[in-house]
């Protein structure tokens, strides 16, 4: 395997970083807090996900919240790598929890999703687990030590992750865990256990049974009583189904006509919007026009509002002028024939009339002088004489009054001309012209007929517009009314002429009733059957019972003998085991420590006790692991690890170490380092806070 780049979004201390690696071994050096660590939690990460959350831990047992970047909610990057020929892109993006994570593993020449769940990507590509992987392919920060004073089960792990991947697996604890459950089955002595229990219910169940089957001897005569309900059950059930698929046909022919009327409404409301919109339209040229012939009376209309009465009050006082200007005509005519008269009456004493009257008194008095009394002589010279006193004085008189009434005449038509009446008459009637020029009218009429028109305008414009928006509002609404309409497609008519739909609910609802009485019944019945009295179960439940006691006594019994049999042949892989692993295990281990030591110790023994022992090179001294210095213990475990390694694999696929050498000394350090570059790895990772010594001769990389 080869990892070829390492991008990482965002990851612990790490953002926007990436790394570009090679094949073989490589130093990647960093001073403290520049990444390392960090770096290879990162890599474990991205094959086998983030562990779980250790219980009592702290921080460092919950690995999400310990590389979790302050502030943000997620971490993300992408891993670049080759194995077996192919190049893959692998993505990971870890949330808060692990119900956040997501995994994406894509062939980088086709994108190609690989279908390989996220928890066995670590398994698929590198060939062991979560657990095996940081015992094996992944060596840490003083992780190669032995804890001392403590029984290290080093045998039986590596032995396990040979052939689970698993460490924890344990050959002892599940010969045990067998055993456990053998005996519950069957304890030792043959008197207890489950399938002993089973015997036990079986033979109670047989006698349950016998006794049920005689209790139901008694009641025969119910037998008939069930056979004729359950056939009026079954009566009462066709009739329902009949009743259902009467109900079916009326609930079609229901939405039939709810379809139907759907569609007649939404044909009511088109037709209903057609007609409003015509007359809207209609209305709004009607409307135009109207304020066409509005604006023709513009000039009228702009008019002040009290223009009539003002030019109605300027004629009437034109005709009382010209009233006034007859009255003066008239007024000066008399005068002109009271001079006249006058003049008359200076020239004429008396009139004719008068004459002829004192002629016929004075003949009426002579003659009644002659004829009757001389007296009346005296008479008619007494009337004479005061006839002419009185004619004289009546003249007199007379001509006084004409002079007086002259005289008043003349007052008063000199205060009318004093008036100049004709002036204003002149002005009002140039006044009057222009507002009737103004109006485009001659007379007052006409004026007051074309404000009158222009009003009737202006209330018909404002009804219209009313009306107007009444249609408006009504398009709108039936234009809404008819999208909110949903949309119905006709359906093929359905042919029904039964009972309505509520009719048939209500038989329905009343035959179920009548069918729940039945089955109340029936089932009253046949528990009495069945049952015979009070406590006692059925036949056919005491017969399923004792068929599910055989069965589970059956099924028991086989796992007696497979777990009898996986005891047998597990104890004896075990032992097999144990008898070809370890010593292949000792023999690549005593190499690998004999070179890395320059030869001071040949062999590692493991012991059956799973006790850890060194040879000296003389061979007569055997050296218990934990007497030996740090750095020895280190190479130690190192050495172990890739004799596994060596058992586990033919080529070590990849080598994470985390300065796993810092307590060696320079000497071994470096043959460690030779050991390394040697290619037993496809590709060696190892992260360093100290700059690489002569030792190294592969490949540097500064972070």
């Amino acid at each position: 395997m080869k990892i070829q780049k390492i991008e990482i979004e965002q990851f612990g201390g790490l953002k926007d970083f990436t790394l570009e690696l090679n094949s073989g071994a490589q130093y990647i050096y960093g001073e403290n807090e520049a990444g390392k660590s960090t770096l290879c939690a990162f890599l474990a990460a991205m094959f086998y996900g983030l562990a779980a959350k250790v219980r009592g831990g702290g921080l460092r047992g919950d690995s999400r919240s310990l590389y979790m970047p302050w502030g943000e909610t997620y971490m993300a990057g992408t891993l670049y790598f080759e194995a077996e020929g192919t190049e893959y892109v692998l993505s990971r993006r870890f949330g808060q929890t692990a119900r956040g994570d997501k995994t994406k593993l894509m062939t980088a020449v086709d994108w190609q999703e690989v279908s390989v769940s996220p928890d066995e990507i670590g398994q698929h590509f590198l060939g062991v687990g979560e657990e095996a992987f940081y015992k094996t392919l992944f060596i840490s920060q003083l992780g190669a030590a032995f804890e001392k004073g403590k029984e290290d089960e080093l045998m039986t792990r590596l032995s396990n992750l040979e052939r689970t991947g698993d460490e924890d697996t344990s050959v002892q604890k599940a010969l045990a865990e067998l055993e456990r459950t053998q005996h519950e089955l069957v304890t030792k002595t043959g008197r207890g256990g489950l399938i002993v229990q089973l015997d036990s219910e079986i033979e109670a169940l047989k006698t349950e049974l016998l006794e049920a089957k005689q209790i139901n001897l008694s009641f025969r005569s119910l037998l008939s009583d069930i056979q004729q309900m359950t056939a009026e059950k079954e009566a009462a059930d066709r009739k329902l189904s009949e009743l259902d698929e009467q109900r079916k046909t009326a609930a079609a022919y229901l939405e039939y006509q709810k379809v139907q009327q759907a569609i007649k409404k939404a044909e009511e409301v088109s037709a209903h919007l057609e007609q409003e919109t015509k007359r809207l339209d209609a209305l709004q040229t009607e409307k135009k026009q109207l304020a066409a012939e509005k604006e023709a009376l513009a000039s009228v209309l702009s008019l002040e509002p009290d223009a009539v009465l003002h030019l109605a009050e300027k004629e009437a006082a034109c005709t009382v002028l010209e009233k006034q200007l007859k009255q003066q005509a008239a007024l000066l005519q008399e005068v002109n024939e009271l001079t006249e008269q006058v003049a008359q009456k200076k020239q004429k004493k008396a009139s004719v009339a008068l004459v002829a009257m004192m002629l016929l008194f004075v003949l009426l008095t002579i003659f009644l002088g002659i004829f009757l009394s001389p007296f009346f002589f005296v008479l008619t010279a007494a009337f004479l004489l005061g006839l002419v006193f009185g004619i004289r004085r009546g003249n007199n008189k007379e001509n006084l009054s004409l002079a007086a009434q002259l005289k008043e005449k003349q007052s008063a038509l000199a205060r009318m001309q004093e008036e100049a009446t004709d002036q204003q008459l002149a002005l009002l009637k140039e006044e009057i012209k222009v507002i009737f020029s103004k109006a485009q009218v001659d007379s007052l009429q006409a004026l007051t007929e074309k404000l009158e028109a222009g009003k009737a305008l202006s209330f018909k414009l404002e009804a219209l517009g009313q009306e107007e928006k009444r249609l408006a509002e009504s398009v709108k609404r039936l234009a809404l009314e008819l999208d909110a309409l949903p949309e119905t497609e006709a359906k093929e008519k359905v042919a029904y002429n039964g009972p309505p739909l509520a009719v048939l609910d209500e038989a329905r609802q009343k035959l179920q009733r009548q069918q729940l009485e039945l089955e109340r019944e029936l089932a009253q019945k046949n528990a009495k059957a069945e049952n015979g009295f009070s406590g006692t179960r059925s036949v056919s439940m005491i017969e399923s019972a004792l068929e599910e006691a055989y069965e589970r006594r059956r099924e028991l019994c086989e796992q007696y003998e497979a777990i009898s049999l996986a005891r047998d042949v597990m104890a004896e892989c075990a032992e097999d085991m144990k008898n070809t692993f370890a010593p292949v295990l000792n023999e690549k281990s005593g190499a690998l420590i004999a070179e890395l030591t320059g030869g001071k110790y040949q062999e590692i023994r493991v012991t059956d006790a799973y006790k850890i022992m060194l040879k000296t090179p003389a061979g007569n001294d055997i050296v218990p692991a934990e007497f030996v210095s740090a750095g020895t213990y280190d190479l130690l475990y190192f050495a172990l690890r890739m004799a596994v390694l060596k058992t586990l694999y033919d080529e070590i696929p990849l080598l994470i170490l985390d300065d796993a050498f810092m307590q060696l000394d320079d000497t071994r350090q470096k043959e460690a380092f030779s050991w390394l570059c040697d290619r037993h790895a496809g590709q060696v990772l190892y992260f360093s806070c100290h700059k690489p010594t002569d030792a190294w001769t592969e490949t540097v990389i500064t972070l």
